[in-house]
């Protein structure tokens, strides 16, 4: 079974907030590359005081990435946020018990 959350999203283009809960404030997103059907390059940004936090995504639909969309997904990310520390780069193991949905289960 697929567990699911209620977000109220509002983009104008490739910028845009998310809100996730209702006394929560929206955080800002950037989609900062896409072909719209395999992969995404999320930024986030935010401010709070003197506290900065950045966060980085490569979405995938595959569970196993293609290593060339990654070394692309990098390139793109030090070319459009060239600050950003990418030591802080994390990948997701798949696999096990995760269920992925295949592209014909998903609308877009």
């Amino acid at each position: 079974m697929v567990e699911s959350k209620d977000a109220v999203a509002t983009f104008d283009g490739a910028k845009g907030a998310v809100k996730f809960f209702p006394y929560a404030p929206a955080g800002d997103y950037e989609v900062l590359d896409t072909d719209y059907f395999t992969y995404a390059i999320v930024y986030s940004c935010s401010n709070f005081y003197l506290a900065k936090s950045e966060y980085i995504w490569v979405l995938t639909r595959a569970q196993f990435v293609d290593e060339s969309l990654i070394y692309n997904a990098l390139q793109t990310i030090k070319s459009k946020v060239p600050d950003y520390d990418q030591t802080n780069i994390r990948r997701t193991a798949h696999g096990g018990s995760c269920k992925y949905l295949n592209g014909s289960e998903v609308n877009i």
